[in-house]
């Protein structure tokens, strides 16, 4: 087949250019063009509609916005919930036993290795309690711990603000104070990884 100007002349459609000895050869030529042609529509059209189908398509929210499905670490007490007032009458107060509540914690951070504990007024600057080198294997402490330095697995407890080793329980010089326990999770360098929270409000 003849190319070149022969080529020019059949697309640009001025066919009197044309000898009939090539009218075949430019009706090929044309042929191939229009494939050609329709080739690329066909495939424009194809990225258009799978663009539709994807768009069209339910968003999942979790691949966009990943989230961790893991829950916090949290402090609770079997013996009241958070935020609660806690009456003399459980008798964690200085006008009643003075005895140290349950607690128990779920989900601590991975590479924890020991958990810390402090018990403090948040009205006034006093230590009611510091308790530390709790094992990784605890989920919680029973209820009223003797205060002694060392406990089992060698749980350490520390001076108050009462200047006695262990628990000192809530007893405000007047009216109702907040209290918080702060649990620590640990690692091994006694780095804190995470910390949770528990607030009672107490008259002593």
């Amino acid at each position: 087949m003849v190319r070149g100007r022969l080529e020019w002349d059949c697309l640009e459609g001025d066919l009197s250019k044309v000898t009939k000895l090539y009218y075949k050869d430019c009706y090929t030529i044309m042929e191939e063009e229009f494939i050609m042609a329709s080739s690329v529509v066909w495939r424009a059209n194809l990225a258009v509609f799978t663009l539709l189908i994807f768009l069209s398509m339910p968003v999942n929210c979790a691949m966009m916005n990943p989230v961790s499905d893991a829950e916090p670490f949290t402090l609770s007490s079997p013996m009241f919930k958070n935020n609660a007032y806690v009456s003399s009458g459980l008798g964690l107060g200085c006008r009643g036993q003075g005895k140290s509540p349950a607690l128990t914690w779920v989900n601590p951070p991975a590479g924890t290795k020991t958990f810390a504990i402090i018990f403090q007024d948040l009205d006034v600057s006093w230590l009611h309690w510091d308790i530390s080198n709790i094992p990784a294997s605890y989920t919680g402490l029973p209820e009223n711990i003797p205060s002694v330095k060392v406990w089992n697995d060698g749980i350490k407890q520390g001076a108050n603000s009462f200047r006695s080793i262990g628990y000192g329980g809530p007893c405000p010089p007047n009216g109702t104070h907040r209290y918080e326990f702060e649990i620590r999770a640990l690692d091994e360098n006694n780095k804190v990884l995470k910390k949770a929270k528990l607030v009672i409000s107490s008259d002593g």
